[in-house]
């Protein structure tokens, strides 16, 4: 940390215990939460005076932080405010701090509150009256946890004690949790527990007794290898081949009423294939037989019918669950194509008609093409990327880019799947590369499934489920129509249905049942559309290798403003992937095509390739500084990032912080940030009580000028009484402003 901060920020401590003790309570508040954003340890005793403070939001906000700046001096006040603060959130918030200062000391109180209200202990009735709402119940399972976390063995008594009382509520699983936590001598609490009539009570026992290792450990899980719940057995069984792997598990396994179970161990246990024939002649169960077909390896090729694998495969193909036949299929077309061959025709010659049965088949050969080290299996994925569901044509492209990224993967078969992406897009493949054999070798990125999938317009993306984007949320649309989603709901309510979906597809499956206000797009049946949405997915996955920006600068000048606006798009991330390739002569043409289109989307991914291409932007100057005045808010926002690189004159930045857009204004305050920090530092404090929805954080460049300059005018308008209606604003900005700067 340079000296200019390291001043800045003592300035800014200083600043903020001032406010410390105002006369106003939410001034109080700021100020103790600047100072545990700030990191202050040294002041401890501003922290403990605000534990007395009236309001108890201050109280809270003070032991929060006590706990998370570890101040062991800090403990007596903590366990004097769980005694005796009337207010139940300043009590919890204390708990917390104390479990995680790891205090010794609690234990006593812990152990009251883990039971009851505890005599030594004041609350305030009122608050129960008129909250309707008893404080105590949160507090006890913080208790309870604490007591684990600080492994208090003395304290095994009360949480049996706490768990047993049939007026109290349901703490089954922090008790479990806790006793866990307590670890080897919690163990025959747990058994007790293990041995209740209720599941989930049981459940919970057995889940931690699986966590703790020792001798008496492995005797409640054999025990629990006999529980009346599947899952419990299944939890055992799966705890016992870890520690122990032995063939008398199998054994024992082969007999559980469950297929869950019995699938379970046999994912587990290392078998031989004949083994797996046996198991599957006398084990028909769906969900054993899917099971069974996860063991193998999918990679490795046969070219025998003869073969114990293929045989095996071949008889589950005739299976009575439609899953487990479309797996078996698939499996089979992962390791024989070739063998293959005829039942591939058949099968993409169809028109499924909303057939559940042939599209999950196409669906599982999809999943075989993709792994297949078969050269040929690309073959059979440019055919499936024209079948008539939709959703198989997405999957198909979407596997398509992930053999691009296997680099486990044959090269041949990644140079050929490079060519049919080509085609898909409508590219001339000879045209494409010089050297085409270097493009589909070790210059290219991994395209991993999740990446694939999102290129392909299925994003699961990294984010939250509800706030994912896509082409669409209805689960319908996405299987490619409702009879498939109907069918795969049933079958998922159904404890003992086969549904086997890779992870990514789970996720997908599962947004779209959370989204269902989103627009359904079915375009099954619509091949034009169909046609267009599979050049416009190839052309984003091609957007993913290297050396292929000749071509999707070409694809920009496409007439379609579909095509053209998803041939952007891929540049764009193209270029930023492998930087700008000097053999993309028209480059720059497209670029100022773009940025004078009248399609606002076009405009937008001009802008963003600009920003993109180092050094390229000031021969562009004069239309970026047009858009700074688009009619499109989102266009004009763009274009203050795409200006970020010019010689701007900061008059005009200025100007665009009065813009109707706040995200407008945003931009242009970041920019002028960045390009003049001392008029930043002047108007930043203007904009933030106008914008006080704004962070500061946006707005300070990596050189620390614009921090220094601020914060030293917002330490005097702290100081100043004339500005006490901006000090609310001044003290979160002060805060800000330096919790950035201040070491992990």
């Amino acid at each position: 940390m340079s000296d200019t901060v390291t001043r800045g920020l003592q300035e800014a401590e200083d600043v903020l215990v001032t406010h410390a003790t105002s006369e106003f309570d939410v001034l109080r508040l700021k100020a103790i939460q600047g100072l545990g954003a700030l990191k202050a340890s040294s002041q401890l005793s501003v922290f403990i005076e605000a534990l007395k403070d009236e309001d108890e939001d201050v109280r809270v906000d003070a032991a929060t932080a006590l706990g998370a700046l570890g101040l062991q001096d800090a403990i007596v006040p903590l366990l004097e405010n769980l005694q005796f603060d009337p207010c139940a959130d300043v009590k919890l918030a204390c708990a917390k701090s104390l479990t995680e200062l790891e205090a010794a000391e609690a234990k006593p109180l812990f152990r009251e509150l883990a039971v009851g209200r505890g005599e030594s202990i004041q609350w305030d009735d009122g608050e129960y009256y008129q909250d309707d709402w008893d404080g105590w119940l949160d507090i006890q399972i913080e208790a309870i946890r604490g007591l684990g976390h600080l492994r208090d063995v003395e304290a095994i008594p009360l949480l049996m004690q706490a768990l047993d009382d049939p007026e109290a509520q349901n703490l089954d699983a922090a008790v479990c949790e806790a006793l866990g936590h307590i670890g080897a001598a919690a163990l025959g609490a747990l058994g007790q527990i293990a041995e209740s009539s209720a599941r989930i009570r049981r459940h919970n026992a057995y889940l931690f007794i699986s966590r703790i290792r020792g001798n008496h450990s492995n005797l409640l899980m054999k025990r629990a290898m006999n529980d009346d719940d599947p899952a419990i057995r299944q939890l055992a069984f799966e705890t016992m081949v870890e520690r122990k792997p032995d063939i008398r598990l199998y054994e024992k396994a082969i007999s559980d009423e469950s297929p869950r179970v019995r699938a379970a161990v046999f994912k587990l246990l290392k078998l031989e294939e004949w083994q797996l024939m046996n198991i599957v002649m006398k084990d028909p169960s769906p969900v054993v037989q899917l099971a069974l077909i996860s063991r193998f390896d999918r990679k490795t090729l046969i070219d025998n019918k003869q073969d114990v694998s293929f045989r095996l495969l071949d008889l589950l193909m005739e299976a009575e669950d439609g899953e487990v036949r479309a797996q078996a299929f698939g499996t089979l077309v992962a390791r024989a194509p070739n063998l293959m061959k005829s039942q591939l025709e058949t099968l993409f010659a169809e028109e499924n008609g909303h057939d559940p049965d042939v599209e999950r088949r196409q669906w599982a050969a999809v999943d075989g093409l993709a792994v297949s080290s078969d050269e040929i299996a690309t073959d059979w994925l440019q055919v499936a990327c024209h079948s008539s569901s939709r959703s198989v044509r997405l999957k198909a492209l979407a596997a398509l880019g992930g053999v691009l990224g296997d680099e486990d993967l044959n090269p041949i078969k990644r140079l050929a799947a490079l060519e049919v992406l080509l085609e898909l897009c409508g590219a001339d493949v000879d045209e494409a590369f010089d050297e085409p054999e270097k493009q589909a070798g070790d210059e290219a990125h991994p395209l991993d499934q999740r990446d694939a999938l999102k290129a392909a317009g299925l994003d699961i993306g990294d984010a939250p489920l509800d706030e994912a984007t896509g082409p669409t949320s209805s689960l319908g649309a996405i299987l490619g129509h409702d009879e498939t989603a109907d069918d795969l709901l049933k079958e998922a309510e159904d404890e003992e249905a086969s549904v086997l979906l890779t992870p990514s597809e789970q996720a997908l499956l599962s947004r779209a049942t959370r989204n269902i206000s989103r627009r359904k797009i079915d375009l099954d049946g619509d091949e034009d559309k169909l046609s267009e949405e599979t050049r416009i997915t190839a052309i984003h996955l091609l957007g993913e290798q290297a050396g292929v920006q000749k071509v999707l600068c070409e694809l920009c000048l496409d007439d379609a403003w579909e095509i053209k606006i998803a041939a952007l798009s891929a540049l764009v991330n193209n270029v930023e992937r492998y930087g700008a390739d000097n053999k993309a002569e028209n480059l720059s043409s497209v670029l100022l095509q773009a940025l004078h289109s009248a399609n606002a989307q076009v405009r937008l991914f001009g802008l963003r390739l600009v920003a993109k291409l180092d050094g390229q932007a000031q021969s562009f100057t004069d239309s970026i500084v047009a858009l700074l005045g688009d009619s499109e808010a989102f266009v004009r926002a763009e274009a203050m990032i795409a200006a970020s690189s010019l010689d701007m004159d900061s008059a005009l930045v200025v100007e665009k912080l009065q813009d109707a857009s706040p995200l407008v204004r945003q931009r242009a305050m970041a920019l002028l940030s960045q390009i003049d920090p001392l008029l930043s530092a002047e108007k930043l404090f203007g904009f933030l009580l106008e914008n006080p929805e704004q962070s500061v954080k946006a707005y300070l460049d990596s050189e620390g000028r614009t921090r220094e300059i601020l914060g030293s005018a917002l330490c005097n308008t702290l100081r100043d009484r004339e500005h006490k209606d901006a000090w609310p604003v001044a003290l979160s900005a002060l805060s800000g402003l330096y919790a950035q700067g201040v070491p992990a």
